[in-house]
């Protein structure tokens, strides 16, 4: 990371606009700025409703669809954005869920059970012209011993989100992932899509591996072009670092999966700016998307920006303070549909902190 001095003349906290300009700046690939532009927008209204010391964020790319413009994903706590600036920020429904969730991550006061924290990924879409709210990522934290009946009661919360007819607590699908997978830990809660519910588990042992397998072989069939036995083999050598997940997008209208899946690679340490060959391996010859697609991933991860470190005085102050700010691939995600080529995701995460 370099380190550069600087006189801080601004104002000492982290921004969601800073970030994303240093962002475009430093990322000189072909696609230009423009792609870029709206969520420039964005995240200078979002600096409008709250100050923080650290701001996350990132980008959604399309590998499959090289030219389109990647969807902007913020980390926050949902709540400050509930009375929105000259939009609203979120659904009309959120402050029904909200009111369950826990402020901060320390469970340590907490008894066992599964807690929904203040921790949200708010993914934005690129529409024709603007970026629309297309959902919220929910957290579930464990704390202590599960039982069957706090998964029960996360459900029973998110009922407030649905305006259909469907129902997460009788859904059969969402508890046949929960069977197999236990409880997801985090629920996307989408907007403008009727009553979709996506749900994510991550798999950090060899047991959750095998539920993970189990799980894609009892909701694919010859169809899906995905070959469990080879991913399989490449799991039990490699599942701890490659910290694989299941991503499921269900209709709870019809109680039914959408036919596709998702997998995602959440490799251990991830750093640089190249697919690590186990991953490359695993996308390419075991998934086997195509080589267009991994061109443009190669391609994104080359340009990455490498991280910087800032130090100088504030004004009107004496210490010095020190700007951060971090771009790196969070992970991958392919997807598989029937009678269907692979098609690939990457998600870069970006952090500014200022301490």
């Amino acid at each position: 990371m370099a380190t550069t001095p600087n006189n801080l003349k601004s104002n000492p906290r982290a921004s969601h606009a800073s970030l994303v300009e240093w962002y475009v700046s430093e990322c000189t690939d072909q696609t230009g700025a423009n792609k870029y532009a709206q969520a420039l927008l964005l995240a200078r209204e979002l600096d409008q409703l709250y100050e923080t010391n650290e701001t996350t964020c990132g980008f959604e790319y399309h590998h499959y669809k090289p030219d389109s413009h990647p969807d902007y994903l913020v980390y926050c706590n949902a709540k400050q954005f509930a009375n929105g600036g000259r939009r609203r920020i979120v659904p009309e429904w959120w402050p029904k869920v909200q009111r369950d969730c826990i402020e901060g991550c320390d469970l340590s006061f907490a008894g066992p059970g599964l807690y929904l924290p203040c921790e949200n990924w708010i993914e934005f879409d690129q529409g024709s012209d603007d970026l629309i709210m297309a959902g919220i990522w929910q957290m579930v934290r464990s704390n202590g011993e599960v039982q069957p009946g706090d998964w029960e009661k996360i459900v029973s919360t998110l009922e407030s989100w649905q305006s259909g007819e469907g129902s997460i607590a009788c859904s059969k699908t969402v508890r046949h992932f929960y069977q197999l997978l236990g409880h997801a830990a985090q629920i996307g809660l989408m907007c403008g899509r009727g009553s979709y519910l996506k749900l994510m588990k991550q798999h950090l042992c060899p047991t959750q591996i095998d539920s993970h397998i189990q799980y894609l072989a009892s909701i694919t069939n010859d169809s899906w072009d995905l070959d469990l036995e080879s991913y399989s083999t490449i799991l039990k050598e490699h599942g701890n670092y490659l910290r694989p997940a299941t991503s499921v997008d269900i209709d709870l209208d019809s109680d039914i999966l959408l036919s596709q899946i998702g997998i995602e690679i959440h490799p251990q340490g991830l750093l640089g700016r190249a697919l690590p060959k186990t991953v490359h391996r695993l996308v390419g010859d075991v998934f086997k998307v195509d080589s267009a697609q991994i061109e443009s991933i190669s391609s994104l991860l080359s340009y990455l920006p490498k991280g910087i470190e800032m130090r100088g005085f504030l004004d009107g102050a004496e210490r010095i303070a020190t700007k951060t700010r971090v771009a790196k691939l969070n992970h991958i995600k392919i997807i598989f549909s029937p009678d269907s080529k692979a098609r690939l995701k990457s998600y870069v995460r970006l952090v500014e902190q200022h301490t």
